[in-house]
């Protein structure tokens, strides 16, 4: 199992640290997120119940309520209906993380501050993290992890 994972935002308010961690004792490799902790995928709002879903992809909205602005820069209901017909046709592994480097899952909205700063393969049965920019790639393990610097030019 191979899960794929694009993630926007502004490029000025990326810190771009990855690291290796445990939380009550179970190993994670991720990118931290403002300093504030890590992206995980759960449709959560103050204003309403949490929602789990059967969906095999994740994209930035919930349902049919959106902020008003978001559609205007993320094109997340097109990348949503591209995932869907990209995995009923059986796409997965490698040709899936190619998908994810170029439009429409791929955001090239820098200068609108919503541009994608990296697209992450997690490989849980392999313990592999596998970070992708269209011209660079960084491999990461549980067993060997090691600490890299890399200049990654998005625009």
């Amino acid at each position: 199992m191979t899960v794929v994972h694009n993630y926007d935002f502004h490029l000025n308010r990326f810190e771009g640290t990855q690291l290796k961690t445990a939380w009550h004792e179970k190993k994670v490799i991720a990118v931290s997120d403002c300093l504030i902790g890590m992206v995980k995928t759960v449709l959560l709002a103050p204003d309403r119940t949490t929602v789990v879903t059967n969906a095999s992809y994740a994209t930035n909205h919930q349902g049919t309520e959106m902020w008003t602005e978001i559609p205007l820069y993320s094109n997340t209901r097109e990348r949503a209906i591209y995932l869907d017909d990209l995995l009923s046709k059986g796409f997965s592994g490698e040709a899936l993380i190619h998908a994810f480097l170029k439009p429409p899952l791929y955001n090239h909205g820098f200068s609108t501050g919503f541009g994608t700063l990296y697209t992450s393969a997690y490989l849980p049965t392999e313990g592999l993290v596998k970070m992708y920019w269209p011209s660079a790639k960084v491999i990461q393990s549980f067993d060997k992890f090691t600490e890299v610097n890399k200049l990654i030019t998005l625009i």
